[in-house]
């Protein structure tokens, strides 16, 4: 049986997707066959039974749990997140600290948290998880992710806090290879107008 997140699904062109397996982090996965999967949509939960011929053929598959509503309407912060995921996080290798962090793309707002700033914490908190840490930046990004959630911080300091932390998740993203390929770092950007 495996469960894990959908990063990327390449139907219906191809029977096969992307997951980001609870145990075995990053892998790519087959579908048996068309009819054995529901819609499978980037960012869902899925669990699947394995076939006998291989783990990474996956039959019977049921979509669990689709991202919150705060994640579905912001599509550019959901393919965002999923295309970071899916070029960062190195393949078969178990990452048990972000399961809990996929796990907040499924459930509500936590109250009093603007959505801007919970997105930027919750994309340094990936980063941190992956040991991504730009040494050259001068803020502490541990430091800038709980600002970003403390309700308390008032209106100015909480933009100072965010423009810093889309400075370091500017970094982060630079310190890949691909980078300037990416096609949704806009998202940083119409972030870093509002």
């Amino acid at each position: 049986m495996r469960s894990g997140f959908i990063i990327r699904s390449y139907l219906p062109e191809r029977l096969c997707c992307t997951l980001f397996d609870i145990r075995e982090g990053l892998i790519f996965c087959s579908f048996c066959a068309r009819h054995t999967f529901p819609r499978c949509i980037n960012g869902s939960f899925i669990e699947a039974e394995t076939s006998p011929r291989s783990p990474y053929l996956l039959q019977r598959v049921n979509m669990v749990r689709q991202p919150a509503c705060w994640v579905t309407k912001d599509l550019l912060f959901l393919h965002h997140f999923l295309e970071i995921s899916a070029s960062f996080l190195a393949l078969n290798e178990p990452y048990p600290e972000l399961v809990s962090l996929f796990a907040h793309l499924f459930r509500p707002l936590p109250d009093g948290i603007q959505e801007i700033d919970f997105k930027l914490a919750f994309m340094g908190s990936f980063f941190l998880a992956i040991g991504i840490y730009p040494e050259h930046f001068r803020t502490n990004p541990n430091f800038l992710i709980s600002r970003l959630q403390d309700t308390m911080v008032n209106e100015r300091k909480g933009a100072v806090n965010r423009s810093l932390m889309i400075e370091w998740l500017h970094h982060c993203i630079e310190t890949h290879p691909s980078a300037h390929f990416f096609k949704t770092t806009t998202f940083l950007k119409q972030i870093g107008q509002t």
